[in-house]
């Protein structure tokens, strides 16, 4: 029993520590300030390979990049004309980041 308690106040304290944090504010990454260079902005680039590879499962060369966590205006308005691949709001360590429009493939390219 005081280990199912602890679980939970574990992940009580992670939230309020998440939330509360000045690198991570709810309405997106700190992009100004002495922690600037810590989150990547999805719209201003990768700090992946930004050369786009080929899809390994048909070939095409129409293939995107995909952005993950809350959209913004601009990322919306990319991934409307193409140019981006919205993944969703959960962001994982081995979360595809390329997409091809052909064939609808997602891999992890490194």
């Amino acid at each position: 029993m005081f280990f199912v308690f602890l679980r939970g106040f574990a992940l009580v304290l992670s939230l309020a520590v998440a939330t509360a944090s000045p690198l991570c504010p709810v309405s997106g990454f700190d992009t100004e300030g002495p922690a600037a260079g810590l989150f990547q902005d999805v719209t201003k680039g990768s700090e992946l390979n930004d050369a786009l590879i080929p899809c390994p499962q048909c070939g095409s060369e129409d293939v995107v990049k995909i952005v993950y966590g809350y959209p913004t205006e601009e990322t919306l308005e990319k991934a409307e004309a193409g140019e981006v691949h919205l993944g969703g709001c959960v962001i994982g360590h081995f979360d595809p980041n390329r997409y091809c429009k052909h064939c609808g493939h997602e891999w992890l390219q490194q």
